[in-house]
């Protein structure tokens, strides 16, 4: 009978044994918030939040205004996730030094995670006509870059009209990425477009001048439907036989499914034919 009645009492002083590991970091920090075990929870799912936050990497769905014009201040705001107080936006600038193409960083303000905004005194010069940007969380993990066009002389030309994205979680295609994210002007090639939600169904649409069959006519943007020639969940290709137009420097891309439900917006970058990429 004796051993029966050691057991529990093995158990018992192993779970208060426990009970003041556990409570330790709990004590010590009473003195310095309230609450206590609320405060070192709080404090705990705040550094996973930040951990997780920082093991994936922010995301890049779209940078606004997508224009702007040479030489002028500007507000850009920065849409995706993961966008927190040590995310940095990193964008091509030219070196005072050598005049040629550099990244740098630019502190962002006001991030909530979801959006954050970039405040510019002077704007870019036109020269190239579109910077690459990314942006870089605190661990150095890195998002997909967009681009921004800079336009040259007055102000920006008005773009089309971009219909809203399906709301988070509705159910909608998402897209992640384009590939290629640029190509050569008046070049055939096949766009892969990256993401989830995508399928049969699925159509592409692209940002095209509606009046290119009219060398003289003025252009007028729009987006024209595409149907893939390949269509998988997770990724959508189109060929196109022509290419594009070396202006704008920069065509916007989103996905509608076959319940009309559309995705964010991505940007392809026009390289002129013998340019050098930057």
């Amino acid at each position: 009978m004796r051993p029966e009645r050691t057991r529990p009492r093995r158990r018992g002083l192993g779970a208060l044994l426990l009970a003041c590991v556990l409570a330790a970091p709990l004590t010590a920090r009473a003195g310095d918030a309230a609450g206590g075990v609320g405060g070192f929870l709080q404090d705990f799912l705040q550094g996973l939040n930040r951990g997780m936050a920082e093991g994936v990497g922010p995301v890049l769905t779209s940078v606004s205004p997508a224009r702007i014009p040479e030489g002028r201040p500007v507000t850009l705001e920065f849409r995706g996730s993961g966008l927190d107080a040590g995310t940095v936006a990193v964008i091509q600038v030219r070196d005072p030094a050598t005049g040629g193409l550099t990244w740098r960083d630019f502190p962002l303000q006001g991030a909530d995670g979801t959006t954050a905004r970039l405040v510019l005194d002077r704007g870019f010069s036109a020269d190239p006509p579109v910077r690459r940007v990314y942006l870089r969380n605190a661990a150095g993990r890195r998002s997909a870059e967009q681009g921004i066009t800079v336009v040259r002389g007055g102000e920006a030309p008005a773009p089309a009209a971009v219909p809203s994205a399906a709301p988070a979680g509705a159910g909608g295609p998402r897209l992640r990425a384009l590939e290629p994210a640029s190509v050569r002007a008046a070049v055939p090639f096949t766009l892969a477009v990256v993401g989830s939600g995508l399928g049969p169904g699925c159509s592409v649409f692209v940002e095209v001048n509606t009046r290119a069959a009219d060398p003289q006519a003025e252009p007028v943007y729009d987006f024209v439907r595409f149907a893939p020639q390949s269509a998988a969940r997770d990724r959508l290709e189109v060929t196109f036989d022509r290419g594009f137009g070396a202006a704008p420097p920069e065509r916007r891309i989103y996905v509608e499914d076959a319940q009309g439900r559309r995705s964010n917006t991505l940007v392809l970058t026009i390289e002129p034919q013998g340019g050098d990429r930057p």
